[in-house]
């Protein structure tokens, strides 16, 4: 059922990012409400609208209930008769959010990158005042967000759309955030009955997209990155973590128990297939290297 938030309280609240958001106060916190897009249709198989809202909603589900990894609190309602994903800002008492690329100018040279190298993102974690003082955790957050987001096909984990929470010098990892392009939230009803039926179109939903930074100044799909790092520790240990709370009945249930009648059972069966899929070609990469380590 969704939630209506025509009578909850405005809030003004400074927020990046280029899509439509309003905040409100709905049970006593500070939510922000994330919009259905209107987007250009002009490219075949493209949606009207509103899909970057359930691939929000979706995606965060699965991280917190499938995966028990930190993640941003969504609730899926409307707002003057139009859908919206509330996110609940998580910030505590004192604290800011710090965006990855905020903290990166701080030493400066990846300023003027929009995709980094990971090399330089790995020096960051290392060098940045605030972030080394847990850069085990930061490196650990950032390969499980990488591992997540590769099951998910995050088409804009760019570097202002994951960050730390700071307060003084305390600093620790913001939760996940930003997931509206997973999923492939542009594709239209219409066009997951075509992917269902078109080998090609599925392999395309296999192998996109193209990760949020550079290796040897090269753009790479996520799985291209997995098999150029397959022997990297800290991939192989995320992979893990979530290898082991992967359950596929688990999943089949969630989705199937989340607002079926509004997302659609097409969409709902698209999603389950893709990240199942997602996984085991994830999985069927990394096995040999994990069993020989």
């Amino acid at each position: 059922m969704l939630i209506n938030f025509d009578n909850c309280k405005e809030k003004f609240y400074e927020y990046g990012g280029r899509d439509e958001k309003r905040f409100v106060i709905y049970n006593h916190s500070l939510y922000m409400l994330k919009f259905e897009n209107k987007l250009n249709t002009k490219k075949e198989g493209m949606s009207d609208y509103r899909n970057n809202v359930f691939s929000e909603y979706i995606s965060c589900k699965i991280i917190k209930e499938i995966f028990n990894i930190d993640v941003q609190d969504v609730l899926l309602g409307e707002k003057d008769k139009k859908l919206v994903v509330a996110c609940k800002i998580f910030n505590q008492s004192g604290e800011v959010l710090s965006e990855f690329k905020i903290c990166k100018s701080s030493i400066g040279f990846l300023q003027q990158h929009k995709i980094p190298e990971l090399k330089d993102i790995l020096f960051q974690m290392k060098n940045n005042r605030l972030i080394s003082r847990i850069e085990n955790e930061a490196i650990q957050r950032f390969w499980i967000t990488f591992v997540i987001d590769a099951i998910l096909a995050n088409f804009d984990r760019h570097t202002g759309n994951w960050g730390y929470l700071t307060n003084g010098d305390n600093v620790r990892n913001a939760p996940i955030y930003d997931c509206g392009s997973c999923l492939f939230s542009k594709y239209s009803d219409f066009n997951l009955i075509e992917i269902e039926k078109d080998k090609n179109k599925q392999s395309i939903c296999l192998s996109q997209p193209i990760c949020n930074f550079k290796i040897n100044n090269k753009k790479l799909t996520y799985f291209e990155v997995i098999k150029t790092l397959k022997d990297n520790e800290n991939l192989i240990q995320a992979f893990n973590i979530i290898k082991e709370k992967f359950n596929k009945e688990k999943i089949y249930n969630l989705l199937n128990e989340l607002e079926v009648e509004i997302i659609g059972q097409k969409r709902i069966d698209f999603y389950y297939w893709l990240v199942v899929e997602r996984f085991n070609k994830i999985d069927e990469i990394m096995k040999w290297f994990i069993l020989f380590l």
